[in-house]
């Protein structure tokens, strides 16, 4: 089990990466070309896993191209992500919250798609079979939806943007951004706080907390994790078009006052069972779905269109690599060292502080950005 989650965890610890290099590489070539590539460098990757041969093939070679397609895949999604994120908010400006709304509404719908998928294989397979060959279905699966996105985004125009600079391109995007915005991106990285926060709790901390701390039965656990992520990604969707009418930073400031009012309550409800899971892990999505549906137009403001594509790159992926690969760990020890059951909390509690703050110093930042642009 610890291997597995090993070889799941190198791919978001590679993102960072890839948010920057892509990015450097779509800000001096266009969106639509790193769009392009790195749609199809996962779908093959993906396809590749599938058809990985097993270890009584070909022996400590399998592991080892497993890992390194497992890489491919977080390379290329760090600055998959940031590219649609950027993409959208340059093809519709005025509508940039609803378009990004859209992505986030998407990300969370695969993830969905992708729990819907395992149960059906484990479901209608004997777990010999799907130890066997049965996973490598969902990866057939994901690559040839992968594939088919990839001929559809052939059929789109570079950005307006992009297409209005291209004249004008850095050779350096990156070492502008270390040099030019460093303070956007200290800002933009730590507005991803809550969200990431919220993400390694919910998904990787929160079945466990309930099974063994609460007592609550693991065959409930997949469809209370489902309906937050549902509730996520309808959030997103809409609060990302109400943004559009009133603005993303006072949405955005609400999600983190009610993550650092409610985290306390939540947890105590749950660690004294006098609240039903269910009902506070939705309410915990609606009041997610104000940061995640308005989080992509914030870190866009930040930066101007030449260096874009990497400042976005760069926040996105190290915010997650830093909150949300910590979080359940810290978690975790929290309730170890203090033996209460609320301890968890404390870590949303600081991610929305973190946040708040952050977007409070977000307004002179993106001025600044616009400014130097």
């Amino acid at each position: 089990i610890l291997n597995t989650f090993a070889v799941f965890g190198i791919g978001y610890l590679i993102r960072p990466l890839g948010g920057m290099v892509l990015g450097s590489f779509g800000d001096r070539f266009g969106r639509r070309r790193v769009f392009l590539f790195s749609l199809f460098v996962i779908s093959l990757a993906t396809l590749g896993m599938a058809l990985t041969p097993t270890y009584r093939q070909i022996g400590i070679a399998a592991p080892i191209i497993f890992v390194v397609l497992r890489l491919c895949q977080g390379l290329c999604y760090g600055g998959e992500q940031a590219g649609s994120l950027t993409y959208v908010i340059e093809v519709a400006p005025r509508r940039a919250g609803l378009a990004c709304g859209f992505i986030f509404f998407l990300n969370v719908a695969g993830v969905v798609t992708a729990n819907i998928l395992s149960g059906i294989i484990h479901a209608k397979m004997a777990p010999a079979d799907v130890a066997a060959y049965g996973w490598r279905i969902a990866f057939m699966f994901g690559a040839g939806a992968g594939f088919l996105g990839m001929l559809l985004r052939r059929r789109l125009d570079e950005s307006p943007e992009f297409v209005e600079m291209q004249n004008h391109v850095l050779r350096a995007p990156l070492s502008e951004l270390v040099k030019n915005y460093r303070p956007q991106m200290v800002v933009g990285t730590l507005m991803v706080a809550p969200l990431a926060v919220f993400g390694g709790l919910l998904f990787a901390h929160m079945p466990i907390y309930l099974i063994r701390s609460i007592g609550v039965a693991p065959s409930t656990i997949p469809s209370i994790i489902a309906s937050g992520s549902i509730v996520i990604a309808v959030g997103s969707l809409f609060y990302g078009w109400l943004s559009d009418a009133i603005g993303q930073r006072i949405l955005f400031r609400i999600g983190a006052i009610c993550m650092i009012v409610g985290a306390w309550p939540a947890y105590h409800l749950l660690s004294a069972k006098t609240g039903d899971p269910w009902t506070i892990i939705v309410m915990s999505g609606v009041f997610t779905a104000l940061i995640s549906g308005t989080i992509g137009p914030l870190i866009a403001q930040l930066f101007p269109t030449n260096v874009r594509f990497t400042g976005y790159g760069f926040c996105y992926n190290v915010g997650n690599a830093l909150f949300q690969s910590l979080s359940p760990l810290t978690a975790a020890y929290l309730i170890q060292a203090t033996g209460a059951l609320t301890a968890p909390a404390y870590v949303w509690i600081v991610a929305g502080i973190v946040g708040l703050l952050a977007s409070l110093w977000h307004r002179n930042s993106s001025k600044k950005s616009a400014a130097r642009s």
